[in-house]
Formats: C-alpha cells, structure tokens, sequence
C-alpha cells in the first residue's frame, strides 16, 4: 500500500496507531474559515450538525468549496498525492445531544490497496469538557469492515459502550491544529459541556489514482457499490438511492462480530 504522508516518521505513526496529530492551518486560515462558517450557517438548534447532513445545499456546496481551497497548501504540504473531495463543518452545539457514538466513517475507495482519511481540525481549542474526538489506535487494522449508507451491518455492534468507557485515548487539538485519521479507525466524541459551540472542520481525502466509491444498502439487505466523485457527497441525501451515478456492481458483506479480547489487543498495542 503506497504512502500517506511525504514524511516517514508520520507515514509510521498514521500506519501503526490510524491517527496522528499535526499542525495544519495558520491562524489567519482559521480565522477566514470561522467567518466564513458565520456567513453560512443559517440553522440553530442543539445536538450535533454536520454542515454534510444539512438540508440547505448551498451552505453544503459553499462550506465544501471554502473548505478544500483554504486547505489545500496544508494537503499538500503534508499528503502524497492525494485529492481533497468533500469539505464539511462539523459543529456540536452546548448541551445535550451532542455527543456523537462510536464509529467508523465511511468506506471510500479499495481499502485493500489503498488508504483514505479525513483531516478534523477545530476553530477552537477542544478538550473534555467541548467534546474533542476519542479514538481507539489502531483499530483501523482490527477487522476489514465496510461502510456506507444507510448503516451497513458492523461487527462492533452492541460493543460501543465498552469501547467508549474502556478503550478512550483522548486527543485535546489546539485551533488549527488537525488529527489526520484513517476513515476506518473508531472514533467519537463526547456530550459539549461548555457554554459555547464547538465548531471543527473536516476535509476528506483519497490518493489521486484512487477510485472514489460509496456503498449502499438496499431495503432488501444487498449491498452495492457506486463510483462516486465530489459533486456527488455534496447533492447526497442521507437514506437516498444513489442516482445518476455508475454502479461497479453488488459485494457480500457479512462480518464476523468483534470481540473484547480483540479490542483488549488493540489496546495494548497502543500502549
């Protein structure tokens, strides 16, 4: 599997424990990236808004564009040929309801040759009382799992709490500062206990030769798998059939479920 990062000290750590940290936006970036998220969130409410699930499309379509462009000298900076494709604002509200559950993201290209990854950064510094992430290191090597839309079966069901109580390495992420994470490694975020909106941005990527791919579940349980792009993630409605797009045909998808003395393995590797 070809290579993540330009520098191989952070290739070995983003290979061995699926996340690493480093300093990605300046503070001038940051501070055009909040202004630009004050110019386009119209909604209010509580609880956990990705700017992805968002019923207003130009607050998707615009947030997207912003993001990927002031990001894209950090991308480069750090990544090996890899195409930034979907921008989002990921804000979780004061109070309850905002916390987001163990999980991994979605499945986005072959995972069997290739790796992608979101970069999450924060606007703010975040730590346990604003519900910065959670990860478990290493678990992206645990078990080959495939996600997609709507919830494709996991084999960490039913084992979320543990992991959340058990397995936690926080990570407190200073503004502008990013944790470059595999899209399969297990990851959550607590309830925000501050007066304040916590707002972080995430930017996804995939090596440039790789083919960009969403999977879906259909109502009868099969699993098919469509060639996707970047205009397609920003027009996606959440529970939709994908429409208009190639289809590379239907996989078999049934995962063993995961143990305790896996996740126990997992730990201690961390450690």
């Amino acid at each position: 599997m070809r290579s993540t990062f330009h520098d191989a000290s952070l290739q070995e750590a983003f290979s061995t424990d699926g996340y690493v940290k480093i300093p990605f936006l300046t503070e001038a970036e940051v501070a055009e990236l909040s202004g630009i998220y004050r110019g386009l969130h119209q909604e209010s409410g509580f609880g956990f808004q990705p700017s992805f699930f968002s019923s207003d499309r130009d607050y998707r379509v615009q947030g997207d564009l912003a993001i990927r462009r002031i990001c894209q000298a950090a991308c480069d900076r750090y990544f090996d040929r890899h195409d930034a494709f979907l921008g989002c604002f990921v804000v979780k509200e004061a109070g309850p309801g905002s916390e987001v559950g163990v999980h991994q993201d979605w499945t986005f290209v072959d995972e069997g040759a290739y790796a992608s990854l979101n970069v999450w950064f924060p606007l703010t510094d975040t730590d346990d009382q604003n519900g910065t992430l959670c990860v478990l290191p290493g678990s992206h090597r645990l078990v080959d799992t495939l996600r997609g839309s709507p919830q494709l079966p996991s084999p960490y069901s039913g084992l979320e709490p543990t992991i959340a109580s058990d397995y936690a390495t926080m990570v407190p992420v200073k503004a502008g500062e990013g944790i470059a994470y595999h899209h399969g490694l297990l990851h959550w975020s607590a309830v925000n206990r501050s007066a304040a909106p916590r707002v972080a941005v995430t930017v996804s990527l995939v090596p440039e030769e790789a083919t960009l791919m969403h999977f879906f579940r259909h109502p009868d349980g099969r699993i098919e798998r469509y060639k996707a792009d970047n205009a397609f993630f920003t027009s996606f409605v959440m529970g939709d059939e994908p429409r208009g797009v190639p289809s590379l045909g239907f996989v078999d998808y049934s995962p063993q479920p995961v143990t305790t003395a896996q996740l126990d393995t997992a730990h201690a590797r961390a450690e």
